[in-house]
């Protein structure tokens, strides 16, 4: 199913573009603040940009005039053996740097990570409710953190329960991540955005100085990502008009039960969701030009985008309730229910005294009306009903504080660097050379991203131009996370999943560029070559003219040749004039007649 472009598809592009405009804005005027040179990042981020845009341009004309493309064609097999050991190199870097951190910035798990480390010690010995029953009130407010706590009990259970074997798990969700990145960067853009993602992906500094922390987002972009790819094989496959009508839609089946996963670890799996419904609903597959009844009746249906999503949406609704039963089983408690649960998320977001961020009378409100009530419902709802007042009483205060969020949120991405110096500190292992390496990162790992915000504008400028482009699931995922975080808690390690939709993008982008200062390059050489052509046509129609002249001249001399001459006939006696009696009769009658 091809991806076509409606007035939609348009407007969350224009959208992204503004709003990833608005993103460059903020990294370059909160660069290099509070350093010893302030101008000297901005300085790298200018320099960067134009080495990079340069570099394009110049391995494009050089892969152009060196025939690279004709050489290593894709799908030749030396062409998919060298690029295949250019992804395990990669991996292999990836994996050594993310050990690397993790050895020199050892992070006992506190805070929110505590929490994570303890209830999954709790649920791998089985002493959740007996010795956990205020962790069973927090996981009825919040039953998303059961989810990740259920990922890391099992590695727990199979390796003992200590902090490396979190973070050894979150590796290798990191490391899986990076492979996954590469296969949707290939399909949707081609090979070297494939290439370009995997390497932004395999070392982008925030996310691999975040492995050190034991922390849910490694595993819950896996599974985000992991569900994108599934989508994009099952839709952009031929499956249906090869007679596969039945892995497909197996396919879909399968995709909706990994949605209902990931959402068990982080709810916002649900913008994914929303995303696939926004991106196929309106789609509708061509059919294979014969018969119509000769087509089966399974891949008819399939035909049309709603069908298909609808078979996404029945396993996720059921498996879901299946998870969330199994969670009041677990832990004796009744969830919040689907209308209420972001009541405080909400409360805290639309927070004008806090920017949108945690603090600590909202939480005191959750917290005394669960010990009030003992209902995660009843406590959730309290505080939604707070929220809306807020959202109604100030709305010109609201909206300052929207573009407020939309900055904290968007605007930096030190938070790899950031939270490592804070828990460091807190627990006494920073140490003069961590803190210089780490605060040396932050504007480093700002510049990273605002390059990759740059390439990714210009992607989002071909999709604009182009024809429709399946990297639109991840426009629609950022949007679907820009609106989100309006209106619930937001901080900026919260962007952690999206990173990879810049990466995308930006790989798309740069594989545009590529290829079009490739296409100028092989146009001009190739108007050269028609030139040429047409030059050594014209001269060999004038040597054709030249020859079939001299052969009209020799034939005229020829023909002239042979021209019977009387005259010199006559003369030499080679031809005798007679003339008949009756000739002569009527000359003699002429003559006597003049006389």
């Amino acid at each position: 199913m091809k991806c076509k472009k409606t007035w939609f598809y348009y407007f969350c592009i224009s959208f992204s573009i503004i709003g990833f405009l608005y993103i460059l804005v903020s990294i370059i005027s909160s660069l290099g603040t509070a350093q010893e040179y302030p101008y000297l990042p901005k300085g790298l981020l200018i320099v960067g940009i134009f080495v990079g845009w340069i570099l394009i341009q110049f391995l494009a004309k050089l892969a152009a005039r060196l025939h690279i493309a004709e050489k290593f064609p894709r799908g030749k097999t030396i062409s998919m053996l060298l690029e295949g050991v250019v992804v395990v190199l990669i991996l292999t870097a990836a994996v050594a740097v993310r050990l690397w951190v993790i050895h020199n910035f050892p992070i006992t798990p506190t805070s929110d990570y505590k929490t994570y480390y303890e209830i999954a010690d709790l649920l791998n010995r089985g002493t959740i409710q007996k010795e956990g029953k205020g962790y069973c009130d927090y996981i009825a407010m919040f039953p998303h953190v059961y989810g990740y706590c259920t990922i890391l009990r099992i590695a727990f259970s199979i390796w003992g329960t200590k902090t490396s074997v979190g973070l050894m798990m979150n590796l290798v969700f990191s490391i899986a991540t990076v492979f996954i990145i590469y296969r949707i960067g290939r399909k949707c853009g081609g090979r070297i955005a494939g290439l370009v993602s995997i390497f932004l992906c395999a070392f982008w500094p925030s996310q691999v100085l975040y492995d050190s922390i034991l922390s849910a987002e490694p595993t819950f972009t896996f599974l985000v990502f992991f569900c994108a790819y599934l989508f994009l094989c099952i839709t952009m496959s031929d499956n249906e008009k090869q007679g596969n009508t039945g892995l497909c839609i197996a396919g879909y089946l399968f995709l909706g039960i990994m949605i209902a996963l990931a959402a068990a670890v982080r709810p916002m799996a649900m913008i994914l969701l929303i995303a696939i419904a926004l991106c196929i609903i309106p789609q509708r597959n061509e059919l294979p030009a014969k018969p119509i009844n000769d087509i089966p009746l399974l891949q008819r249906f399939l035909r049309f985008g709603w069908i298909r999503f609808v078979l996404i949406l029945i396993p996720y609704m059921i498996v879901s309730n299946v998870i969330s039963t199994s969670i009041e089983l677990s832990i004796d408690r009744d969830l919040a229910s689907g209308s209420t649960s972001f009541g405080y998320n909400m409360l805290v977001g639309l927070n004008t005294e806090s920017d949108g961020g945690w603090n600590e009378e909202d939480k005191d409100l959750l917290y005394n009306t669960m010990e009030e009530t003992g209902s995660a419902s009843q406590a959730h709802k309290a505080c939604r009903d707070l929220a809306i007042k807020r959202l109604t009483g100030n709305p010109v205060g609201i909206f300052n504080l929207f573009i407020h969020k939309y900055e904290l949120l968007w605007g930096n991405d030190d938070y790899g660097s950031t939270w490592n110096i804070a828990f460091s500190d807190e627990q006494g292992n920073l140490t003069q050379w961590r803190s210089d390496f780490l605060y040396s990162m932050r504007d480093y790992n700002n510049i990273v991203y605002a390059v990759t915000v740059f390439f990714a504008i210009m992607g989002l400028i071909f999709m604009y131009k182009g024809k429709g482009n399946y990297n639109y699931i991840f426009v629609l995922l950022y949007l679907g996370t820009v609106a989100m975080h309006l209106m619930v808690e937001s901080q900026n390690r919260y962007h952690y999943y999206v990173l990879q939709v810049f990466m995308l993008i930006a790989g798309y982008g740069i594989q545009s560029l590529f290829n079009d200062a490739q296409k100028g390059n092989i146009e001009k050489k190739e108007e050269s070559e028609n030139q040429q052509q047409r030059e050594k046509e014209k001269e060999l129609q004038i040597q054709t003219y030249q020859k079939a002249e001299e052969e009209m001249v020799k034939i005229r001399e020829e023909a002239l040749a042979n021209v019977f001459d009387m005259k010199n006939a006559l003369e030499n006696g080679n031809v005798v004039m007679t003339v008949s009696a009756a000739y002569k009769q009527e000359k003699t009658e002429e003559n006597m007649d003049g006389k």
